[in-house]
């Protein structure tokens, strides 16, 4: 099995193809619309869910078998039709062009495959088990999940302002990076569950007035 390299990848205004119409192609462009992705669709049929997305004008949907002109100038690819015939073409096709390329759950056919993940606004957790077992992946996310909850979104979005003003203040980068272990030693996070998001804000400004 291949080992993958784990990475984040910015797909806004990509084109992205996604070879078929039914419930797994609809998952995948909902997960993909999520990080601003250009979506074509082609297949000879799309479920109602993918149909809506067509008649706003959300996506881009060829009704037509798969040719390998379609993969022409796609940044991913994504296969996930019930035909193991036309998903193998796929995967040659886009190697043979060096395009990115999932085959949904066909590991092996696959130049990179989706991890689970949890999402907190700008945090994203990822989990994989090199595509071993999806189920241990899923059951690792449901116990993060419970840990990192939707307060870190919050959080984050704190600590983020907070290091623009430090960078804005602060030229010496070990006294720099002094204040951003004190803020997290703080564990404002925990006050942020009691007391809400104005009070931690304003105990962090005060501390940056401070230094």
């Amino acid at each position: 099995m291949a080992k993958y390299y784990p990475m984040m990848l910015n797909i806004e205004n990509k084109k992205c193809l996604i070879v078929g119409g039914g419930d797994i192609a609809y998952r995948k462009i909902l997960e993909l619309k999520d990080y601003g992705a250009n979506i074509t669709v082609v297949s000879i049929s799309i479920n109602e869910d993918i149909k809506v997305f067509v008649d706003t004008g959300a996506i881009n949907y060829f009704q037509d078998t798969y040719d390998k002109t379609y993969v022409e100038n796609a940044f991913i690819v994504v296969a996930s039709t019930n035909d193991e015939e036309v998903n193998n073409q796929v995967f040659k096709d886009c190697s043979e062009k060096g395009i990115l390329v999932n085959v949904v759950d066909d590991p092996k056919n696959c130049s990179f495959i989706v991890p689970s993940k949890i999402k907190r606004g700008d945090l994203t957790i990822s989990i994989s088990t090199n595509g071993k077992s999806p189920t241990l992946s899923r059951s690792i996310r449901e116990e993060l999940e419970k840990k990192y909850d939707e307060d870190y979104e919050v959080y984050l979005n704190i600590l983020g302002d907070v290091r623009k003003e430090v960078i804005d203040k602060v030229k010496d980068a070990d006294r720099k990076k002094e204040i951003f272990n004190a803020i997290i030693k703080e564990d404002y996070l925990n006050k942020l569950k009691l007391h809400g998001e104005a009070k931690v804000r304003e105990e962090i400004n005060e501390y940056l007035r401070n230094l």
